[in-house]
């Protein structure tokens, strides 16, 4: 029977770029969704056209334009969630089919061998689980992933309302990500404080301070049937944990294959394009 070498070339880069495309959409979609209706005042939502279909009056009640605001927002958020989860999905299935290839580094297998694929598990956290753990990465975010997932359906189909369904803690929706903390000490008092705090009690430190970065689990709970929404720091958190945890999955994956003997050249970045 004859044998026959066979070469896969994989880039890490564009790996990681399947992820990083629904990070920068996300973002950019957040930055105009949220940031433009900060203020917005318009009392008209009629769309113009030379067939003028009336689903709203010419003009709101500032409470009824308050309301479709913030309605809008929470969809906005929603939609947000989606890029981020259906582009970390594809950027996972890529990465569970690289493994599998690349897995048969220095083996002989028949010309129809075929490799496992896990595209058919719709949720994120569940296949990020099942590559570390195959990879031999940390899952101390996979529990943090399964409560944002949870976050992205209350807001895709609950309408951002914690229903029975989403209550995942004591009664409560809960989600959990990690970001990191400003953390300044003043020099006077050793006396430690986040940035945010500073902002917010006009804090002096007369004698200076020294500015470090402390990682931190952030947690959002809310109440049952409560509307849940997340303010623009956190969404901006949001963003990069999703950059965290795919940065993460290809670090972990650059060592299972130097374990194999493979040689894996560094990550490039990548464009800016949404």
């Amino acid at each position: 029977m004859d044998s026959r070498q066979v070469q896969i070339n994989l880039d890490l880069g564009k790996l990681k770029e399947f992820s990083v495309l629904g990070i920068r959409r996300a973002a950019a979609f957040l930055g105009v969704g949220i940031n433009s209706t900060e203020s917005w005042k318009n009392p008209s939502l009629v769309l113009d056209g030379e067939l003028r279909w009336q689903f709203f009056p010419d003009a709101l009640s500032e409470l009824k334009l308050k309301e479709v605001v913030e309605e809008f927002r929470v969809w906005i958020i929603g939609n947000a969630m989606r890029e981020l989860d259906a582009n970390f999905n594809i950027f996972l299935d890529q990465a569970w089919q690289a493994k599998e290839w690349m897995k048969l580094h220095n083996s002989r297998v028949p010309s129809n061998h075929a490799v496992q694929s896990i595209a058919g598990d719709t949720n994120a956290a569940n296949k990020f689980e099942k590559l570390l753990r195959d990879i031999g990465g940390d899952q101390g975010n996979v529990e943090r992933l399964k409560t944002l997932s949870n976050f992205r359906n209350c807001l895709t189909h609950g309408r951002g309302v914690a229903g029975p369904r989403y209550i995942n803690s004591n009664g409560k929706m809960v989600i959990k990500w990690l970001a990191f903390d400003v953390i300044i000490k003043d020099n006077s008092t050793n006396q430690e404080i986040t940035m945010e705090s500073a902002i917010v009690g006009q804090k002096v430190f007369k004698d200076g301070g020294k500015v470090s970065l402390k990682v931190c689990e952030r947690n959002r709970e809310f109440e049952l049937n409560s509307q849940a929404f997340l303010r623009p720091k956190d969404l901006q958190e949001l963003c990069f944990f999703y950059l965290q945890i795919t940065d993460q999955a290809v670090g972990a994956l650059r060592e299972y294959l130097e374990g194999l003997g493979i040689e894996v050249a560094p990550v490039k970045s990548s464009g800016e394009g949404a």
